[in-house]
């Protein structure tokens, strides 16, 4: 991919500045979400598979020197291991749950998941689903999804404050969290967030940017150095410092990394 100058003088403000910083900086890392930042939504997620221009991006990113991709998504391991598994990025998956490092194979629990409440939790979204037709629940290693982005919005919202009123005890007995996603609903424990990851891989950095679109990513976003280019995607309310309006702004403001020599 053949790439111009950047024309400096048609980027905002904190678009210069970030660049420069880039430019300066020894050592630099960008931790990516995936859903509605590096591709965007579909009815069905094992159908979000990332563009020609995404892998293109990261590709030519990742093998730049003192440069660490990081892709930090709410997804289980078996999608974004096969869609990446030719490209130098390292994948946390599960919202910090496992991690598989940039060129290894081998994936790592970050600490211990207990998950023996997802047979309770998971009969429960299975009614939910049954009654909201287009809803689905998916089963992840350490969380449980309810999926209602082909359903009706009569349904879901006359469902959904329902459904999380007979999650709560059981979310409250073994010290698990109800989060609203982007037409989903979430249920996983409360030690895992994107934060921690986020802060154990950007140790001994000295540029940091971070995109996300979710409410998964607001701990990414708060955790974070303030230093950092924390960037949302989107304008809904956010702890990031920058927005970017959607899923091909993140990708022209990808690309212009790679512009830099």
């Amino acid at each position: 991919m053949k790439y111009k100058p950047i024309a400096y003088n048609q980027l905002p403000e904190w678009q210069k500045k970030m660049l420069l910083d880039y430019i300066a900086a020894k050592k630099r890392i960008f931790l990516l979400d995936y859903d509605g930042t590096l591709a965007p939504f579909v009815d069905k997620p094992k159908l979000a598979k990332p563009s020609t221009r995404v892998r293109k991006v990261l590709s030519q990113l990742a093998v730049r020197k003192q440069i660490g991709i990081v892709i930090v998504s709410g997804r289980d391991r078996s999608d974004l291991n096969k869609w990446f598994r030719d490209i130098p990025v390292t994948l946390i998956v599960g919202h910090g749950s496992f991690i598989r490092h940039a060129n290894q194979q081998k994936w790592q629990e970050i600490g211990n998941h207990d998950i023996s409440w997802q047979p309770v939790i998971i009969n429960i979204l299975g009614k939910y689903a049954s009654k909201v037709p287009g809803s689905f629940v998916e089963q992840k290693s350490t969380s449980l999804v309810w999926h209602y982005r082909a359903a009706k919005l009569g349904q879901v919202q006359e469902s959904l404050p329902q459904l999380k009123q007979s999650l709560r005890p059981i979310a409250d007995e073994f010290g698990l969290k109800i989060e609203d996603g982007s037409m989903i609903l979430e249920v996983i424990p409360k030690g895992i967030n994107k934060g921690t990851a986020a802060i154990e891989c950007t140790k001994n950095t000295d540029f940091i940017v971070a995109i996300g679109d979710d409410t998964t990513d607001e701990a990414m976003f708060k955790a974070l150095q303030p230093s950092a280019w924390t960037i949302k995607v989107g304008n809904n309310n956010t702890s990031a410092r920058y927005s970017v309006p959607n899923v091909a702004a993140v990708h022209d403001l990808l690309d212009k990394f790679n512009q830099i020599s």
